[in-house]
């Protein structure tokens, strides 16, 4: 492969855009050199831009440093709700990444632009907002509903009754947020109920890929610090103690519900529309997640886990 002199790029037509900015060779100095139009943030940066630390700080400093120069501001590999949002809240004008669409061929990709109303980003989210433009509709009086890529299947089906499970699991953390939680873990929890929507999305679009790996080491890694400091069980625990680790017990027999009920979908359309086997990863460190920190919780209010006595009652 031959270098292209700077010369013929710049006398080009269209747009100029430095890629990966922030890594590699991309530098400060070619926005003084060149007539830069685009600023693309490099991978590297997004994918914990949502999380408190040194990424969050870097992408929101190039963000900044681009609308300051007038520039647009492009964030590469956007996988994920929290971080959409974080870009979002920014003001980063475009992105691009699995959790607005898969790579397509161009003919699908044209296919898609062509139905895309103005203001959304993918034909999927489209389908999302216009459904929820008018929320009573009657169309589900005779027992279908209908799914956001348009189709309209029975409120029995398997796909709808993971879909209302996932949706409940999330209804049911946000019933856990209402009780005054520590901060880090109102934290996870909000995270937590992104990721199910994320999940709920690829209920209602047959195919769309939406959960992502980082979203399931980001959940082991919390399982893993809330793990840390507890003792070992030797008995079986009562769901039970303060509040708030009644309701996570609560809400990991709802996750295990709503696992059954993916892998069931995902059994039956195996070979016609595969479900994402990293949501049925997801889901099931979920539940492991909400059993440690019902543990957690009772064990920062002072409480103690709730133990199984055997033979109490006889």
């Amino acid at each position: 492969m031959r270098d292209t002199p700077a010369s013929d790029v710049l006398d080009r037509p269209g747009p100029i855009a430095i890629d990966d900015f922030g890594s590699g060779y991309s530098s400060l100095g070619y926005l003084k050199r060149f007539p830069i139009d685009k600023l693309k943030i490099d991978k590297t940066f997004i994918d914990e831009c949502a999380l408190p630390g040194n990424d969050a700080a870097i992408t929101s400093a190039i963000i900044a440093l681009g609308r300051a120069l007038n520039l647009t501001v492009v964030a590469e590999g956007v996988e994920t709700a929290p971080q959409l949002e974080f870009l979002r809240e920014r003001g980063c004008e475009v992105v691009q990444g699995y959790h607005l669409s898969p790579p397509l061929p161009a003919r699908h990709c044209m296919h898609s632009c062509a139905r895309r109303p103005a203001g959304t980003n993918t034909h999927q989210e489209a389908a999302m907002a216009n459904r929820l433009s008018k929320i009573v509709t009657r169309t589900g009086d005779g027992g279908t509903t209908g799914l956001a890529d348009g189709s309209r299947v029975g409120k029995e089906t398997l796909r709808i009754a993971a879909l209302g499970d996932v949706d409940e699991l999330n209804s049911m953390l946000g019933v856990l947020l209402a009780e005054d939680v520590p901060i880090d873990v109102h934290s996870e929890l909000v995270g937590i109920q992104h990721d199910l929507f994320d999940c709920g999305g690829e209920m209602a679009i047959p195919g769309y890929v939406a959960v992502t790996e980082t979203q399931v080491e980001r959940l082991d890694g919390w399982i893993e610090v809330h793990n840390a400091p507890l003792s070992p069980l030797k008995e079986f625990i009562l769901p039970g103690g303060v509040r708030s680790a009644a309701l996570a017990h609560l809400a990991r027999t709802t996750c295990r519900r709503a696992e059954r009920s993916v892998v069931a979908l995902a059994r039956a359309e195996a070979e016609t529309k595969p479900v994402n086997p990293l949501t049925l990863q997801y889901l099931n460190r979920l539940s492991d997640y909400l059993f440690i920190l019902a543990r957690t919780l009772n064990r920062r209010a002072g409480s103690g886990d709730v133990l199984w006595q055997k033979g109490k009652n006889r």
